[in-house]
C-alpha cells in the first residue's frame, strides 16, 4: 500500500492552489504520493525549518518525514555532507538573490552512514514587496548518475527533474476530468485547469468561492444534503447540474470523496467532475442524469424523512422550504401546511407568543450569519409539549451572504426531566442538610445552656446551703450581742459600786486592777461589743445577697428590684474587684435611677449580670497584663434608666405604688403618672461598661456564637454571651446589644420590657 504524504503546519501556505489549513493540503496526497522524489516546503532560515515534506524522503535518506516536521528531530541541512554545507548555502543564497529557480547537486549522509548524491530543485516564493516567504522544492536521488563534480548548481533542470515536473503537471493540469477540492465549509481550495475551463472561470477566480456559487437556487437544497452525506463519510457518484459563469448549464458526473485527517475527522471533499454536456450521447445521458437525479432526490427524501431529529430548510426571511416527516408527524401537519409560510407561525411554536418572538429573533440573528442554539418548548399533536435542543445554521454563498437556514431539533425532554429531578433532589438534600445543621446547632446550644443552667443551679444550691448554715449561728450571735452588752454594763456598774464603797481594796485586788487595766477595759469592751454587732449585721447582709442571687424558690416570673440583683452579683464578685499584684483595684461606678419593679425570672437575670460583669473584669485584667506600664483607673460603670412609650429616657426616681398598698398598678416618672398601658410599653435600660481591652473588630460578629471566646484556653467556655442573649431575647422579649472599641473598652446594653412575654 502506498504511504500517504505527511503535511505540516499548512496554515501558512499562500499559494493559490494550496491555500488553506492542514485538511486542504491533506487532500492533495492522492496527487503527489506517487511523484518520484520528496516534495518539501521550508523556511529560509539558519536551520532550514521544514514546514512539510512527503514520505518519499525516507527512501532517499533513511529518516522518516515526521523527523523533519518543524525540525522535530533533525533538519534538511543537518543531513548534508559537512564538506558540502558551506558551498550549498552560498550557492543557494546567490540563486535566491536573483529570484530564479535553483538546481543543486550535493551529497547527503543517510541514516545508515552511507553517502549518496541527490538533486535539489526548487524556487523561492516572494511577496509583492520582494520579501522571501519560503522555499518550495523537490529532492531526487541521483546516486546512479555518479556526478563528475563534487557539488554543482545549474540554471537548468536535469532530465530527471524535468521528467518529475512533467509528470506532476501531466497528472493534475492535463487531466481530462476536472479536479475540484473543498474545505469543511465547502470553499474551493484547489481546481485544475480543466475544472476551470468546464465552468468558464480562471483558476484564480474559483479559489475561495463556495460550491453553492456554481449552481442555481433550485439545486442548492439538494446539494446541501450531499454535503451532509460527505460529512458522514459517504463516498458516492452522481449526476448534477452546475451553472457556468455565462449562466449556461453544465451537466456532469460527480465522483465525491470525503477527506479525513489522521484522527478520522472530516476536513474536506475531493470531487472529480466529468462533463457530459456535449457528448454524442448527450440526450440519453441527460435523461439518465435526470433519472439519477430523481433517484438521488428520492434517496435524499428517504434519509431526510427517516432521521429521528427534526430538520428543515428555511429562506433567510424565515419562510419554510422543507420540513422532514419526523417534524411533520410530531406536529400532526402536512408539508403543504408549512411550506412557503413563516416558520414561527407553524403549530410547533404555538405554546406562547414569547416563544414565537424568541424564534423571530433567532432567525434574524441566523440571517446575519450567526449560529444560534438554545432549548425551547414546542407543541405537537394533541397539544403534546416537549423540550428540544434547537439550532439554526446559516448557509452562505461566495459573497458571504446567507442563502439558506437549516433548523434542527432534538428531543431532550427526558434528559431535562432527569436534570430537573436531580436538581430537585439536590435542593431537597441541601435543605435537609441545612435543617440538620440547624437542629444540631440548636441541640448543641440547648446542651450548653443545660450545662450552664445546671452549673448555676448547683452554684445557687451551694449559696443557699451556705447561707442557711451561716444564718443559724450568726443569728444566735447577733441575737446575744445585745444581752452581752447589757450584762457587761451591769457588771461594770457593780464594779463601780465596789470602788465607791470600798475605796481601799486589799493589795491582791489592787494588783489585779492594775494588771488588767480596768479603766481601759471598761471603756473598750462596749466598743468591742458594738464591732461584733456590726460584723454580725454585715454577715446577715451577705447571706441575704446570696439568697437573693440564687432565687431558687422563684421559678416563675416575679416583680423584683433590678438593683438588688446587680448589687448581689457585685457582692459575690467582690474578691475579683480588689487590688492584685499586677493590677489596681477596680472602681465600680453606679449611676442608678430609681426603677419600677420589673417582672422577670430573677435567677436568670442575675445570671446575665454575672456573665457580663465577669466579662468586664476579664477585659480589665487582660488590658492590665497587655499594657503593664499603663497608668489608669480601672472602672466598671453600671447605669440604669427607663424608656417610655414616647421613646424618651427617664433617669429621675421612679416609685411604684402597687395594689397591695391600695394605690393600683401605677408609677410616677418626673411627677408624671404612667398608667398600666404606659408601663406595659416601657422598658428598663441597663448599661454595663468597662474601659478594658475591647473586642477586636474581626471577632465582634462572632461574640454571641456558642463556644466562641476571646479568652485564653481554660479561662472561658464561650457560652456566657450566647446564654445571656437567649435569656434576654427568648425568655424576656428584650434586646442585648453592645459597642466596643479595641483598646478602649466595651459597653453592653440590656433592654427589658417591664412585662415580658411568658415563655
Amino acid at each position: 500500500m502506498v504511504e500517504q504524504p505527511t503535511f505540516l503546519d499548512l496554515t501558512e501556505l499562500d499559494h493559490p492552489n494550496l491555500q488553506g489549513s492542514e485538511q486542504n493540503a491533506a487532500g492533495l496526497s492522492d496527487l503527489v504520493a506517487n511523484i518520484p522524489g520528496a516534495i518539501y516546503r521550508r523556511a529560509w532560515d539558519f536551520q532550514w525549518t521544514t514546514r512539510f515534506i512527503t514520505p518519499a524522503i525516507q527512501d532517499i535518506c533513511g529518516y522518516s518525514a515526521s523527523d523533519f516536521t518543524k525540525n522535530r528531530e533533525r533538519s534538511l541541512i543537518s543531513i548534508i555532507h559537512p564538506d558540502d554545507q558551506p558551498i550549498i548555502a552560498q550557492a543557494l543564497a546567490e540563486q535566491l538573490t536573483t529570484q530564479q529557480p535553483y538546481w543543486l547537486e550535493y551529497r547527503i549522509v543517510r541514516s545508515d552512514g552511507s553517502v549518496v548524491w541527490i538533486c535539489d530543485k526548487g524556487q523561492g516564493i516572494f511577496d509583492e514587496t520582494g520579501q522571501l516567504l519560503w522555499l518550495d522544492g523537490i529532492i531526487l536521488d541521483i546516486s546512479q548518475r555518479q556526478p563528475e563534480v563534487h557539488v554543482s548548481h545549474t540554471a537548468q533542470p536535469s532530465e530527471t527533474i524535468q521528467e518529475s515536473d512533467a509528470l506532476y503537471h501531466l497528472m493534475v493540469e492535463t487531466a481530462s476530468e476536472g479536479v475540484w477540492m473543498f474545505d469543511v465549509n465547502s470553499k474551493t481550495i484547489f481546481a485544475n485547469s480543466r475544472m476551470a475551463e468546464m465552468l468558464g472561470y480562471s483558476v484564480e477566480e474559483m479559489i475561495g468561492r463556495s460550491l453553492f456559487d456554481f449552481m442555481d437556487a433550485e439545486s442548492r437544497p439538494l446539494y446541501s444534503t450531499y454535503v451532509l452525506r460527505r460529512r458522514h463519510g459517504i463516498h458516492e457518484r452522481h449526476p448534477f447540474k452546475f451553472r457556468r459563469k455565462d449562466g449556461s448549464e453544465l451537466w456532469a458526473i460527480v465522483s465525491a470523496t470525503p477527506i479525513l485527517n489522521a484522527q478520522g475527522e472530516f476536513v474536506g471533499v475531493l470531487r472529480m467532475i466529468t462533463d457530459i454536456s456535449d457528448t454524442h450521447e448527450e440526450s440519453a445521458q441527460r435523461q439518465q442524469a435526470e433519472n439519477a437525479l430523481r433517484e438521488s432526490e428520492r434517496r435524499f427524501r428517504a434519509i431526510f424523512d427517516a432521521t429521528f431529529q427534526f430538520i428543515g430548510l428555511l429562506k433567510p426571511d424565515g419562510n419554510v422550504l422543507e420540513a422532514n416527516q419526523t417534524a411533520l408527524n410530531f406536529g400532526g401537519l402536512r408539508r403543504e401546511d408549512v411550506a412557503g409560510r413563516p416558520f414561527w407561525q407553524a403549530r410547533w411554536w404555538s405554546h406562547s407568543s414569547e416563544i414565537q418572538e424568541q424564534l423571530k429573533d433567532a432567525i434574524a440573528a441566523a440571517a446575519m450569519g450567526e449560529f444560534v442554539r438554545y432549548e425551547v418548548e414546542v407543541v405537537g399533536a394533541n397539544d403534546q409539549v416537549i423540550t428540544i435542543d434547537f439550532s439554526l445554521k446559516p448557509v452562505t454563498d461566495e459573497t458571504g451572504q446567507v442563502v439558506l437556514l437549516i433548523p434542527e431539533g432534538r428531543d431532550i425532554s427526558e434528559q431535562k426531566q432527569i436534570r430537573e429531578a436531580l436538581r430537585q433532589s439536590e435542593s431537597r438534600l441541601k435543605l435537609k442538610n441545612k435543617k440538620l445543621k440547624q437542629v444540631l446547632r440548636q441541640l448543641k446550644n440547648t446542651q450548653a445552656q443545660l450545662v450552664q443552667n445546671e452549673k448555676m443551679i448547683s452554684l445557687g444550691q451551694m449559696m443557699a446551703g451556705i447561707a442557711h448554715e451561716i444564718n443559724n449561728p450568726i443569728s444566735f450571735i447577733y441575737g446575744n450581742v445585745t444581752y452581752a452588752r447589757d450584762y457587761t454594763l451591769d457588771l461594770f456598774n457593780l464594779i463601780e459600786l465596789y470602788a465607791k464603797h470600798y475605796p481601799a481594796p486589799v493589795p491582791e485586788i489592787q494588783d489585779k486592777i492594775e494588771a488588767i487595766d480596768l479603766q481601759f477595759l471598761s471603756a473598750d469592751f462596749p466598743k468591742l461589743l458594738n464591732s461584733m454587732q456590726d460584723g454580725a449585721e454585715r454577715i446577715r447582709e451577705i447571706i441575704l445577697s446570696l439568697r437573693n442571687f440564687s432565687r431558687l424558690d422563684e421559678a416563675e416570673q416575679k416583680f423584683v428590684n433590678i438593683h438588688e440583683g446587680i448589687n448581689s452579683t457585685l457582692l459575690i464578685l467582690q474578691h475579683r474587684l480588689k487590688k492584685t499584684v499586677f493590677a489596681s483595684e477596680i472602681q465600680v461606678i453606679k449611676e442608678y435611677s430609681k426603677l419600677p419593679m420589673i417582672q422577670c425570672y430573677p435567677s436568670q437575670i442575675n445570671q446575665v449580670f454575672m456573665n457580663l460583669l465577669n466579662n468586664a473584669i476579664d477585659a480589665l485584667d487582660q488590658k492590665a497584663k497587655h499594657y503593664e506600664n499603663l497608668e489608669y483607673t480601672r472602672t466598671i460603670t453600671i447605669s440604669t434608666s427607663v424608656r417610655t412609650q414616647d421613646n424618651h429616657l427617664r433617669s429621675s426616681p421612679v416609685e411604684y405604688r402597687n395594689k397591695a398598698e391600695g394605690r393600683g398598678n401605677r408609677a410616677e416618672v418626673n411627677n408624671h403618672c404612667l398608667d398600666e398601658y404606659d408601663i406595659n410599653s416601657s422598658q428598663l435600660i441597663i448599661r454595663i461598661a468597662d474601659n478594658g481591652i475591647g473586642i477586636p473588630q474581626p471577632l465582634q460578629k462572632h461574640i454571641f456564637d456558642p463556644f466562641f471566646t476571646t479568652k485564653p484556653v481554660g479561662v472561658g467556655t464561650g457560652l456566657g454571651l450566647s446564654i445571656s442573649l437567649a435569656i434576654i431575647v427568648e425568655k424576656h422579649g428584650g434586646k442585648l446589644s453592645y459597642s466596643s472599641e479595641p483598646g478602649q473598652g466595651t459597653e453592653f446594653i440590656i433592654e427589658l420590657p417591664i412585662h415580658p412575654p411568658r415563655s
